[in-house]
């Protein structure tokens, strides 16, 4: 009988760690789009406060964060502050 299997790497590098911050901010503005209670066509201007980690990852994916999340502007300041604190988003809708 043959048996096959498999070698799984769950080591995450710089990249992957990058590209989960983006996609966790994509759910996080697409939170605050709800809160807001926006259409879901609604296309927004999207400014955020956040450390050097969550800036880092916001510009490395600008361009699926803007996507996802309709973004027709995306502001980034970085500030001081723990690396794992929430970033604080501020959007209104565009136009």
């Amino acid at each position: 009988m043959l048996t096959q299997g498999f070698a799984l790497d769950i080591e995450v590098n710089d990249e992957l760690e990058v590209e989960g911050r983006a996609r966790d901010f994509v759910r996080l503005v697409q939170q605050a789009r709800r809160e807001a209670d926006l259409v879901v066509s609604d296309r927004i201007e999207l400014a955020v406060r956040a450390s050097e980690p969550w800036i880092v990852a916001i510009e490395a994916h600008r361009e699926l964060i803007a996507g996802e999340t309709l973004a027709t502007s995306l502001l980034t300041e970085q500030i001081a502050s723990d690396d794992d604190a929430v970033p604080v988003i501020t959007l209104t809708v565009a136009g």
